[in-house]
């Protein structure tokens, strides 16, 4: 399966999101409509809890807990709404960083590049990600299943209809502020972690004596509501929940625990 399909094109969304967070604080701002903005950022905090920190880091990418099928379907199509490509993207250039995390062919550390880990690894050509990086390990768990190949291989199509639809019911506003916010709320986010979490800042402590440079940051995982305890989760990728000592608690593994059944048994 070709990369540039799964990761290569995500460029178009990466760079509506980015301007869609910005127009609508911006936008929101000069008009005095706060209630709007306050509606599109606890609507897309929702959807990048539920889409990115849930479904596609714990669900499908790591497999950290097993559910029913219909909150998997669900979890399939929400994640949608985050915009950080389809699962197969998702969990084909997450697992590559937890395989060389820190190492050269890590694709946002923030050792080799602070603007990589940030912002840039993104958008890097087609080249960067197949001889560059060496990022060639198309998940075969995922590509079993007929309704993630068909998420997948319509990803774009659904954005578009998506856009398209809400534009036309509910205006180009209601486009930009909860449709499109949430992708850059989400980009937002998961840059936080890629560098936050692998740089010594106010509130980082280590835990565990793992092979590279991961930070718990107690600043980062109250605004997160969970990914902020990183180096427990490098530690052990494969619990949903990362909180693993006294004193941690991980609201993104307590909605598991609580509404998406029991964790695979480890």
């Amino acid at each position: 399966m070709d990369l540039s399909h799964q990761i290569y094109r995500y460029r178009v969304l990466y760079f509506a999101g980015w301007a869609a967070l910005f127009f609508t604080f911006g936008y929101c701002i000069y008009y005095e409509m706060w209630g709007t903005l306050l509606a599109a950022y606890v609507w897309s905090r929702i959807c990048t809890f539920f889409a990115n920190q849930i479904s596609l880091h714990r669900y499908f990418t790591h497999r950290s807990f097993e559910t029913t099928p219909w909150k998997r379907r669900f979890l399939l199509y929400f994640s949608i709404l985050g915009g950080e490509g389809s699962p197969i993207a998702w969990a084909t250039h997450h697992r590559h960083h937890h395989k060389y995390t820190e190492k050269p062919n890590d694709i946002h550390s923030p050792y080799e590049s602070v603007s990589l880990s940030l912002f840039r690894w993104q958008i890097m050509p087609k080249d960067w990600w197949l001889q560059t990086k060496g990022v060639k390990t198309i998940p075969k768990d995922l590509l079993r299943d007929k309704e993630i190949r068909f998420v997948d291989t319509h990803y774009y199509k659904i954005w578009a209809a998506l856009c398209a639809v809400t534009a036309l019911l509910f205006g180009w506003q209601f486009t930009v502020f909860f449709v499109l916010m949430p992708v850059g709320m989400a980009m937002f986010n998961s840059f936080g972690v890629n560098f936050v979490s692998h740089w010594k800042f106010p509130g980082s402590y280590r835990t565990y004596d793992t092979d590279d440079k991961s930070y718990n940051n107690k600043w980062l995982h109250y605004y997160l509501g969970g990914e902020g305890l990183h180096n427990n989760h490098h530690k052990d990728m494969t619990k949903y929940d990362q909180a693993f000592n006294p004193g941690e608690f991980d609201l993104a593994g307590w909605v598991v625990r609580k509404f998406f059944i029991e964790p695979v048994k480890i």
